[in-house]
């Protein structure tokens, strides 16, 4: 998997349709699936998710990684072709297409913010009713968190570069971490813990799922080669 992967104006192009913009968030949690996997997790039809996980693999947005037999039928399995994708404005701006293409990408990716914290405030409502009535166990949950931090940094693009190859280490990671805990006893008694914590048991650490979005804004400043404004 290669760690930062630019797109040009074709792959932009898939992407901007939502559905596979939803299959490329599927896998977030690090790692791979099979088509059976990702139509489940959608909750849509095989044969639906399998055209589209085949347009992005013919696109170089996803990997065919590896395979393996399920009751005697052979699943391919897939991943991200990148760690994350990135575009170049200056290169693609000009070209048609591309302003529609990018805007649908940004969308379904604020949309997924929103959606992400609309959750949080269920969660959190559901627990603080539940601590409030009878036998009720929201008390001994640990409670739903949301934190948010705004920084604004003016770097060469050399340095954009860096940072992001720097957070992706980071990422990468905890994801090495996550994925050597699998079928370990470590990863048992985090599902055991989390069985007791769900059931209302008090002194329960299970595994925290986290969620991080990563918006990079670049060059908000109107640009000077539109000229004054007129009034």
């Amino acid at each position: 998997m290669e760690k930062v992967k630019r797109l040009n104006l074709d792959q932009l192009k898939l992407l901007a349709h939502p559905l596979r913009q939803r299959i490329l968030v599927a896998f977030a949690g690090g790692e791979p699936l099979s088509v059976q996997e990702l139509a489940g997790r959608l909750k849509l039809p095989h044969g639906k998710v399998y055209y589209h996980v085949q347009r992005l693999a013919e696109g170089g947005i996803l990997s065919e990684v590896g395979q393996r037999t399920v009751n005697g039928i052979v699943e391919r399995l897939y991943e991200p072709a990148a760690a994350s994708f990135t575009t170049s404005d200056e290169e693609l701006r000009d070209l048609p297409g591309y302003r529609a293409a990018a805007g649908s990408v940004a969308d379904h990716m604020f949309a997924r913010v929103v959606e992400l914290y609309r959750r949080f405030q269920q969660v959190r409502q559901e627990r603080e009713k539940a601590a409030t009535t009878p036998r009720g166990d929201g008390g001994n949950r640990e409670p739903a968190g949301f934190s948010a931090s705004f920084v604004e940094l003016h770097l060469t693009a050399e340095e954009e570069e860096e940072l992001a190859r720097q957070l992706q280490h980071l990422f990468d990671r905890y994801r090495e971490r996550q994925r050597a805990r699998q079928g370990t006893q470590e990863l048992q008694k985090a599902q055991e813990a989390e069985k007791a914590e769900a059931a209302g048991e008090r002194n329960a650490a299970p595994l925290r799922r986290i969620h991080y979005v990563v918006l990079t804004f670049t060059n908000l400043a109107p640009d000077s080669r539109s000229g004054p404004r007129k009034s």
